[in-house]
């Protein structure tokens, strides 16, 4: 059964717990902090995973401060489910034109694309589910090519998305152990491994890498991609919010309205700047309320009762 990513942080912080002795470049150290840091205020997380302090047993040397970000060997994500707050770490004083020239190329890719589907054979998206609908669409960083690529990641941008040195301060001077330590949340090194219980100091060593050395390794292959939030309407199971993949926050919007003239289901496509991250709640409360309009039992969806309008692209030839 494949590792998670929480299982693989504990799995670190164990190995390197209070009171363990290790060799790092030729000298001996024993781990005298060793703590997953917690932003300030709740909310957010740093993007250290590992905080460590150790002191040498016999050199006098000063004392051995790694901070790590740890990631699996599959991992795809520099920036997941993105919100304003990402945006403004990444950008910077760039942000409003940054996401405006992104909202451009969103919009032009996603404004014919099937947004639901009224189940059938013939998917033009074969990965959308029989009733799925798309609320919007989620900005992420990644360094797969995926179909929903707005561009490769400017050169300027990958520092601060795998660093993280222009975070809010709260997530950036962040509690360890419940002391506030100064850049506690900014990695000086990066790990990409898969930890199991023989995993061993030494196999940590030889696979870390500053993070330097791993900001220059992705300089030309991170890319800004847009994620569908889908609302899956034949999940009876499901509450209202349980349908889609829990808050997100999303950079293009659809917003849902019924066309009582015409009793069909119509969508707005939003890509504006002043309305970029807002959350999917909205979209799907707008989705809810126009299909009750249309007389349609949102706990209970009979999707040959859903009539579109003009203009609202389905997932069938």
């Amino acid at each position: 059964m494949p590792i998670t990513a929480q299982e693989n942080e504990r799995k670190l912080l164990e190995l390197f717990s209070p009171g363990t002795r290790f060799t790092f470049d030729g000298i001996e150290y024993e781990s005298k902090i060793c703590a997953k840091p917690q932003a300030q205020g709740g909310g957010g997380e740093p993007i250290t995973d590992m905080y460590l302090q150790a002191k040498p047993t016999k050199e006098k040397v000063d004392d051995l401060i790694l901070k790590i970000s740890l990631k699996k060997t599959d991992w795809e994500f520099i920036k997941n489910h993105m919100q304003k707050v990402d945006g403004l770490d990444v950008f910077f004083k760039e942000f409003e034109t940054m996401i405006r020239n992104y909202l451009e190329r969103a919009s032009e890719l996603v404004r014919d694309i099937p947004v639901i589907d009224l189940g059938g054979e013939g998917k033009i998206n074969g990965k959308m589910l029989d009733g799925a609908i798309t609320l919007g669409w989620e900005m992420m960083i990644t360094d797969r090519n995926r179909g929903l690529s707005l561009c490769i990641l400017e050169n300027r941008f990958v520092r601060e998305a795998i660093l993280g040195e222009h975070i809010e301060e709260r997530r950036r001077h962040v509690l360890v152990n419940g002391d506030i330590i100064n850049d506690s949340g900014i990695p000086t090194h990066v790990l990409e491994m898969n930890l199991d219980g023989d995993t061993t100091h030494e196999d940590i060593f030889q696979i870390l890498r500053t993070s330097e050395e791993f900001v220059e390794a992705h300089q030309d292959d991170l890319r800004v991609i847009l994620k569908a939030n889908n609302y899956r309407s034949l999940r009876n199971d499901k509450t209202s919010s349980q349908r889609c993949d829990g808050s997100r926050y999303l950079i293009v919007q659809n917003r849902w309205f019924a066309n009582l003239k015409n009793g069909c289901l119509s969508r707005e496509l939003i890509a504006d700047v002043d309305r970029v991250f807002e959350p999917n709640n909205q979209s799907r409360k707008s989705l809810e309320d126009a299909l009750e309009q249309l007389g349609i039992n949102i706990r209970d969806v009979e999707l040959e009762k859903v009539k579109l309008c003009d203009g609202v692209p389905e997932n069938h030839q």
